[in-house]
């Protein structure tokens, strides 16, 4: 079968959009960016873990790894190569062949130089058959899957955001992508990239994290960025450290540490667009990435009110990548899940997300 697969293979987590002339909209899955040995007779495989033996070795990807991704801006290495390819073969049938066209997004830094580009082009998919093994589950089949990779497009980090909408916004737009590692900022005209106002930086959610960690460590006893992790992404009202004692001052004061952290993080962001000097007040923005939800307030405060946030960020850029490689393939502008094609106004009142029935899996 003819399959379409875009992979956004992020520092923190691999997230894949796939469709097939079968499917009425794309569909979505994601996985953490983590690799280490494995074993397919394992039978104790954690929760959002796979297994893959490829080229003779079997790699463990997934939460249940442990070496995670190099922090440098490039992508050319060997856990995202390895993380892209289980994406791939995720997608893929064990019933039959496929023949796979595929999708893929860079740091815009790295995406403008056409020698990095093409390198990594080559490098990300092997060229010919590739075959693979995968278990998904303690107890599931081993599955064997072949697929070819028919044909590779490699994308700048936040030109998705410009194509899950319902309509392509053709005047000035910022696209702010903040993700684990890094933050892509960049601005579109009719489409097109304004190559003088793109900012690549560090302020993604693992220094965000890293820092609050650094100042609630230093006010009160140990405190590690998982534990930072979990609050921010629970209830806004719950940021704040739960004490075994419950103690209502370190309850009180930790709360504050947070959130002023949270203001300084979108501050120094801000800073960035500033010093590549973007008209942050005359255009629309688009915030995306898995980062932006969590600092949607601070956006709010620091940005104004009339900033954009799909509801499922961290999936813009591989759902758009695939859109537009559709397009160009199939002269199609294939349908987007509910839960990402209409981007949110986060200048009204705030809502619930409503959780659609076949949304994205976490595997």
């Amino acid at each position: 079968m003819e399959r379409f697969i875009a992979v956004d293979a992020g520092k923190g987590s691999t997230k894949v959009a796939y469709y097939t002339q079968n499917y009425k909209t794309a569909k979505a899955v994601l996985f953490r960016t983590k690799v280490s040995e494995g074993d397919l007779r394992d039978d104790a495989l954690e929760q959002g873990t796979v297994l893959m033996e490829y080229n003779g070795v079997t790699y463990k990807i997934g939460n249940g790894a442990t070496r995670e991704a190099t922090q440098e801006t490039s992508k050319q290495d060997e856990i995202h190569r390895l993380c892209a390819i289980a994406a791939v073969a995720l997608c893929c049938s064990s019933k039959e062949k496929d023949t796979v066209h595929a999708a893929i997004g860079m740091p815009v830094n790295e995406w403008e130089n056409v020698g990095k580009r093409m390198d990594f082009k080559d490098y990300i998919f092997p060229n010919g058959e590739i075959h693979v093994r995968m278990k998904v589950a303690p107890d599931a089949p081993i599955l064997d899957k072949v697929f070819t990779i028919d044909s590779t497009h490699v994308y700048p980090e936040t030109q998705g955001a410009l194509f899950i909408g319902d309509d392509i916004s053709l005047e000035k737009v910022g696209v702010i992508d903040l993700g684990h590692k890094n933050n892509n900022c960049t601005i579109w005209e009719q489409a097109e990239l304004l190559h003088k106002y793109s900012v690549t930086g560090n302020l993604g959610g693992g220094k965000l994290s890293a820092n609050i960690a650094r100042v609630l460590t230093k006010e009160f006893t140990f405190c590690d960025e998982d534990t930072v992790m979990h609050l921010l992404a629970g209830s806004k009202d719950q940021r704040y450290l739960h004490t075994n004692s419950n103690n209502e001052a370190i309850k009180k004061r930790s709360k504050e540490i947070i959130e002023d952290e949270l203001l300084k993080h979108v501050k120094d962001i801000r800073r960035e667009c500033d010093l590549a000097e973007w008209p942050v007040d005359y255009m629309e923005l688009y915030f995306i990435g898995g980062t932006s939800l969590l600092l949607a307030d601070q956006i709010m405060e620091v940005f104004g009110k009339g900033i954009y946030i799909p509801h499922r960020p961290e999936f813009a850029n591989c759902l758009g990548f695939l859109r537009v490689m559709c397009g160009k393939l199939l002269g199609i502008k294939i349908g987007m899940p509910e839960y990402i094609k209409n981007i949110v106004d986060h200048s009204a009142d705030e809502k619930k997300e409503k959780k659609e029935e076949g949304g994205p899996q976490i595997f």
